[in-house]
């Protein structure tokens, strides 16, 4: 079952190692980023085209 997860501190750490698992298990992943230019880190790994 997908399920949809908002994860806070995602920039770094466990947080991301987190975001990270959780996306390539094809959850919709929503992540909290501290620092802006770490933003585009995310874009890159977790936004996929339909």
């Amino acid at each position: 079952m997908v399920k949809t997860i908002l994860i806070t501190g995602a920039t770094d750490g466990i947080g991301k190692h987190l975001a990270k698992k959780l996306a390539s298990e094809g959850h919709h992943v929503t992540s909290m980023v501290e620092i802006l230019k770490n933003l585009s880190w995310h874009f890159k790994r977790f936004v996929q085209s339909p």
